[in-house]
């Protein structure tokens, strides 16, 4: 068993942060104003508005992914990301959806709690 779980640990661990960081942008941009996309309703916030914020978080995310995740800078915007994958998750009224979220979430928690900076440059 525990080589199995040895075998699903990521080999790069900034990879997952990173890939964190894409999916907040992707939740982001296209919900920014001046897109003319259709989106689900959000339970009580509007669209635009956690297109901003994600985007926000999203770029935090991509420029401490790697030199400066474990600094406090770092630890702090995975602390933001966290709460807004959460607050995503509440927000939205997809099954799947949340269950993202929460995934991304709980990424985003490690990173908070992170021992290491692993300064891996891809």
């Amino acid at each position: 068993m525990k080589e199995l779980l040895n075998q699903l640990k990521p080999k790069q661990c900034a990879i997952p942060r990173f890939i964190a960081a894409l999916f907040t942008l992707w939740v982001g941009i296209p919900r920014l104003p001046f897109f003319d996309t259709p989106f689900s309703p959000l339970k009580f916030i509007d669209p635009w508005i956690y297109g901003i914020i994600m985007t926000i978080i999203g770029t935090g995310l991509l420029i401490t992914s790697y030199k400066y995740r474990a600094s406090v800078g770092g630890r702090i915007i995975a602390a933001v990301g966290f709460v807004a994958w959460i607050g995503l998750a509440v927000a939205t009224s997809s099954t799947t959806s949340v269950l993202i979220d929460l995934t991304i979430a709980t990424i985003l928690f490690f990173e908070v709690i992170t021992k290491h900076p692993c300064n891996v440059e891809l």
